[in-house]
């Protein structure tokens, strides 16, 4: 798999993380559609990240604790990619 189906994953997640619009869902079903490899990515990133889901669940509204999620879903992300591709 390639680290840019992998970033590519990670910025979905990101994206659809919080209350995405129709047009975001809809752009992902076509994205999913474009390769098999995609889906893989995608559920590949969410088991990375799922403890992450914690914040989540624990509804912690700071924004502060949001950002870090962000910045932590793409560094895992740029470490999985890289690790992958050496």
């Amino acid at each position: 798999m390639s680290p840019e189906i992998l970033h590519e994953a990670a910025e979905w997640l990101v994206r659809l993380d919080d209350q995405p619009s129709g047009r975001d869902r809809e752009a992902f079903r076509v994205w999913l559609a474009q390769d098999s490899e995609h889906l893989e990515a995608f559920q590949r990133m969410q088991e990375t990240l799922a403890p992450l889901q914690v914040l989540k669940q624990q509804r912690l509204a700071s924004p502060v604790l949001r950002v870090v999620a962000v910045v932590v879903v793409v560094v895992t992300a740029l470490a999985l990619a890289l690790a992958l591709a050496l």
